[in-house]
């Protein structure tokens, strides 16, 4: 049994026809698409969920009992419900307002989409406050402009890599996968709810990047284009607020609205980068070139 120091009392669920059980699965496999209009850098609004139910924020589901510790104990950050299967080990949380569920191994992995790597545990949160994540200082911003990415295990190691570099914030684009989707969650483990994430439209960029945050120019992770630099000879990579722009993973920066939405609010701001790679590769994933060019943006 899990000894909890909350003073609502655990409830049990048995039934996957519980209202509560039909909640999770709608927050894991429907309210994600909400991310757009409640995350937006300018305008948010306020999700509602489906049932009545109230959230403070758009609510994601988390689930393992390491990544519920973590949160917790190194970030503070505890959930609205807590998940458990009666033989689990103990988890205590400092706040009175979490309401236990007991159930049982197969709700859990009903609940969870039944992942292999699940241990009898799942969590709800609905407190991600990008806006509260932003105001946080630093001496540098280096802001990460996700341009369509659509694979949701890209989307998450970016976000769990950009938290390690310290990254100020990360913006994505129209069609870019949402970061509340499961599989993104799951990849970036809890560090969404460390990093200020926001929607920002492809017509917007000039306006919140240059004109509102100040960024002194955009790098466009690109080999591609006429002018590139290889990382390490930036010259200028310590200098001054920066964005980096990341591509699809299959088009990169190809398509029309790159060329006739972006790029014209780029103007002389801007400059191509590339990792330069040995033996003729000519190619890495999205995610695993987003940590090269993070790590170099913020070594010095």
């Amino acid at each position: 049994m899990v000894n909890v120091s909350s003073q609502l009392k655990p409830l049990i669920i048995s039934s996957k026809v519980n209202p509560i059980i039909k909640e999770c699965i709608k927050i894991r496999t429907k309210y994600s698409k909400n991310f757009k209009k409640c995350f937006t850098f300018d305008q948010p609004q306020v999700f509602k969920g489906e049932e009545g139910i109230q959230y403070k924020s758009l609510p994601m589901l988390m689930n393992g009992s390491k990544i519920i510790r973590e949160a917790s104990e190194k970030y503070k950050i505890e959930p609205k419900w807590l998940f458990y299967s009666s033989e689990q080990s103990e988890i205590k949380f400092k706040s009175n307002d979490i309401q236990y569920y007991q159930t049982n191994d197969n709700l859990i992995n009903h609940i969870c989409g039944d992942i292999v790597s699940n241990d009898g545990y799942c969590a709800v949160y609905d407190n991600y406050n990008p806006f509260k994540l932003f105001e946080n200082k630093k001496k540098r911003n280096v802001y990460i402009y996700c341009y369509k990415v659509s694979d949701p295990n890209n989307l998450g190691s970016i976000i769990r890599m950009s938290f390690g570099f310290d990254i100020k914030a990360i913006f994505l684009s129209e069609d870019c996968v949402s970061p509340f989707t499961e599989r993104s969650i799951r990849s970036s483990r809890n560090y969404i709810l460390n990093i200020p994430v926001f929607h920002l439209p492809l017509k917007d960029y000039k306006t919140i990047i240059y004109d509102q945050l100040k960024c002194k120019k955009s790098l466009i992770a690109d080999a591609s284009t006429d002018r590139k630099t290889p990382i390490q000879n930036l010259n200028d990579s310590n200098e001054g607020d920066v964005c980096l722009i990341i591509g699809n993973e299959h088009h990169g920066f190809c398509d029309d609205d790159f060329k006739s939405i972006l790029l014209p609010q780029l103007e002389n701001q801007y400059e191509g980068i590339y990792i330069p790679m040995k033996n003729n590769l000519d190619s890495i994933s999205v995610s695993h070139a987003a940590s090269i060019l993070m790590f170099e943006l913020t070594k010095k």
